[in-house]
């Protein structure tokens, strides 16, 4: 098996040139680098991870947490894994998923951490660890904290006005959990429209997911909407809570679009594979996401985020399907 020293030998260059190629601590010449790697592979040398790892303090891996059970991933979320992934391939890191969910305990070493779904209050403070939030952070997380979003405010309300410009006077909004930093955001949005647009809404129902199965919180919240006739529109935290409204339309007899609107924000479906008629959602670009969060983590463990802004947001729109439609407004006599 070929070594560093036989590397260096064959490249006419000492050891430490071969290893600061490896190891990336120092900048060696494209020409010179070039030569070590020829070497290296005639040699079939490939370098000691673990060793490598003692020399630099780094270990090349940037972890992901849920915050969650990772049985209660979603579509959205392999599609962000997906993100990271690809600037993990590009950049030489690898991947690790944290089978812990809150529990964050680094039982293998990274170099940073991407944590996805954050709440308003977390109760790790483990500082010496890099890390990026995918949604607003903690409010208790140090100021200047690195994250990664969308711009939720604002989608909550693009959602609430896109249905009352169709015609909508009567809304409902089946929110994610209310620890959710983004569910708070969306809120927000959505009181805003209503505000702005409150002589166009004769009623609307706002709620924050309560329970740990948000298909059956949507289905039996709007079941009793549609039977009291009280709402007519649906705007849903994701495509799962979408299939509860779905269920209870079809249940109380109610026809989309024709008798009530829907749509998601969350979605990591195919929605005209799985919805009929096809689901009306938000854009979160979570792919991109992904690859923002990754691509800001690695700068920070590589001291480049001098470069970059500590808040990132992707831009998001609504994919227009066949669960909404324009709903006659009566115009008064």
């Amino acid at each position: 098996m070929a070594t560093i020293r036989d590397v260096a030998k064959r490249a006419n260059v000492a050891k430490s040139t071969v290893s600061n190629v490896f190891s990336k601590k120092k900048e060696i010449s494209k020409e010179l680098t070039d030569k070590i790697l020829k070497a290296a592979r005639e040699l079939n040398y490939r370098p000691n991870y673990f060793a490598s790892t003692l020399v630099t303090k780094r270990s090349r891996v940037i972890g992901v947490s849920f915050n969650t059970d990772t049985t209660s991933s979603t579509d959205f979320h392999q599609n962000m894994i997906r993100g990271i992934l690809s600037v993990c391939d590009e950049r030489n890191y690898y991947l690790l998923i944290n089978p812990s969910g809150k529990k964050r305990k680094h039982f293998f070493p990274v170099d940073g951490e991407i944590i996805l779904n954050p709440e308003t209050y977390e109760s790790d403070s483990n500082d010496a660890i890099k890390r990026v939030w995918v949604g607003a952070p903690p409010l208790n997380e140090k100021e200047g904290a690195f994250h990664v979003d969308n711009d939720n405010v604002h989608i909550g309300y693009m959602v609430t006005d896109f249905l009352i410009k169709s015609g909508v006077t009567t809304l409902c909004f089946l929110n994610s959990q209310e620890t959710r930093t983004y569910a708070k955001e969306r809120k927000n949005g959505f009181d805003q429209a209503i505000h702005e647009q409150g002589h166009l809404v004769k009623r609307y129902r706002h709620d924050f997911l309560e329970e740990d199965d948000p298909q059956d919180f949507a289905y039996q919240i709007v079941k009793e909407e549609l039977i009291q006739g009280t709402s007519q529109g649906f705007i849903t935290d994701s495509d799962i809570m979408a299939k509860g409204v779905y269920r209870a339309a079809y249940e109380c007899g109610r026809r989309i679009p024709e008798d009530v609107s829907v749509i998601a924000i969350c979605s990591g479906l195919n929605t005209s594979d799985v919805f009929q008629p096809s689901l009306t959602v938000v854009e979160l670009n979570e792919l991109r996401l992904g690859q923002r969060a990754a691509q800001l983590l690695i700068d920070l463990i590589e001291d480049k985020s001098e470069q970059t802004s500590n808040n990132q947001q992707i831009e998001s729109f609504i994919k227009v399907m066949k669960s909404t439609r324009s709903f006659p407004q009566k115009t008064k006599k």
